[in-house]
């Protein structure tokens, strides 16, 4: 299950979480099918101007989704 990948507990609160950037591109891109892709797109450029934003990390988040796309969401595989 994805749900707790790229879920961070915000600090000061024992319940409380929010996805990181990485996380949040990933799933702009899961969802692009849906919102258009220039979201997406427009989301990963202002991450990576970004200081301290590694790409490796983001790569590394989005192989735990590999394989888990809508089908709708690649034309390109039957």
């Amino acid at each position: 299950m994805t749900f707790d990948i790229g879920r961070e507990l915000i600090d000061g609160h024992d319940d409380l979480y929010c996805y990181s950037p990485e996380r949040s591109i990933i799933d702009a891109f899961r969802l692009a099918h849906r919102e258009g892709s220039d979201t997406a797109i427009t989301a990963l450029r202002r991450w990576l101007r970004g200081r301290g934003n590694y790409p490796a990390k983001l790569l590394g988040l989005a192989e735990a989704f590999q394989g888990r796309a809508h089908a709708s969401a690649r034309p390109w595989k039957s």
